[in-house]
């Protein structure tokens, strides 16, 4: 006798049949008896989704400004005075009993004579007076850069806050300038001359100490200013 063979089966055809194939053979009927149907549902899932959001999840972190008004007056108060420290005295030097003031406007417009005078001591004091003139400059375009970038139309938002955040990163670079000033002046160097002048902040040498005692309280009021601004753009 022979024996029946089995009829082989592809391993498409298996699966096929797991998947639910021959329980419907046919086009399957459509599931709302009607589009009135499917409507009154959807919207009672919106009303259920306004519920949940109003009652569940009204204190989520989804809902949280990245950038409230807050922060962003705060931002618009630091980086304006910012701009503002440009005029003000940022240093004051006693001449003949009398007080004399500088902003960074003046230091700016005599920096010739500045670098002149501290060439005669040397590279260090060149490099001094260097940084400290890239410190007020970019100070000032750190102020306006942030008032700029957080008031420009971008969209989408992401995209505003990318570039906004680079901007406040920004204000780290005249602060590693400030640094460096401050670790210069730490070494110390020599100022040939510097008595010739009459003033008390010089001698024939010059160390923290001289430019510490020759700072005013616009300068630290523009230190602050890029600290505060750096600082946000670590949130964002």
């Amino acid at each position: 006798m022979g024996e029946n063979k089995k009829e082989k089966t592809s391993p498409e055809d298996e699966r096929y049949k797991y998947i639910g194939f021959d329980v419907f053979p046919r086009k399957p009927k459509k599931f709302w008896k009607s589009e009135e149907e499917q409507k009154s549902h959807l919207e009672k899932v919106k009303k259920r989704k306004r519920v949940l959001s109003g009652e569940e999840r009204e204190h989520s972190l989804v809902y949280v400004d990245i950038l409230s008004k807050v922060e962003s007056l705060i931002l618009t108060f630091f980086s304006a005075l910012l701009v503002i420290t440009f005029f003000l005295p940022w240093f004051s030097l006693e001449k003949g009993g009398q007080t004399i003031s500088y902003t960074p406007l003046g230091y700016i417009l005599n920096f010739g004579f500045i670098a002149n005078f501290s060439s005669l001591g040397g590279f260090l004091p060149v490099v001094f007076v260097s940084f400290l003139l890239l410190f007020m400059i970019l100070s000032l375009v750190s102020g306006l850069g942030n008032l700029f970038f957080l008031y420009r139309k971008v969209e989408p938002l992401e995209k505003y806050l990318k570039s906004l955040k680079r901007m406040l990163f920004f204000n780290y670079l005249p602060v590693s300038l400030w640094l460096l000033v401050i670790m210069i002046s730490i070494v110390g160097f020599s100022t040939p001359l510097g008595s010739a002048f009459g003033v008390a902040e010089l001698s024939e040498s010059f160390n923290v100490v001289n430019f510490v005692t020759a700072t005013n309280f616009g300068i630290w009021m523009a230190l602050a200013c890029l600290l505060v601004n750096g600082v946000k753009a670590s949130d964002l």
